[in-house]
């Protein structure tokens, strides 16, 4: 029975190195002229499936980020943009714009409602 627990946590813990040693691969630095995408067990830089599917949903993410900012008015969408992309306080958004900080917080409540009911919507 302790044997069997050890093999359990041995396998566990050679599980984890595996795991952490493939995504310390996809992290290190690559060679000049390598390519992009490179499978971590040695593929010829063609990203695996997962990875394609991944991009593509994220593509798919972005177009519809872009879609619902489009149905935003100017105000709304300026201040997401400073508070989301910019990574401005209310407060730094409110002293930029010159506006009361009153009016930077109903903006940004009003357009992330606005959003979240376009991105939600089917």
């Amino acid at each position: 029975m302790a044997r069997r627990r050890r093999l359990r946590s041995v396998a566990r813990h050679a599980g984890g190195l595996d795991h952490h040693a493939r995504a310390n691969a996809c992290h290190r630095p690559r060679a000049p002229g390598a390519a992009a995408w490179r499978d971590v067990r040695g593929g010829h830089g063609r990203p695996a499936p997962a990875a394609r599917r991944r991009r593509r949903d994220a593509s798919e993410d972005r177009q519809l980020v872009a879609g619902a900012l489009a149905q935003l008015s100017e105000a709304q969408r300026e201040v997401i943009e400073l508070a989301y992309y910019s990574g401005l306080t209310q407060t730094e958004i409110a002293e930029r714009l010159e506006q009361p900080l009153g009016t930077v917080k109903t903006r940004i409540r009003l357009a992330l409602a606005r959003l979240r009911e376009v991105v939600t919507s089917p």
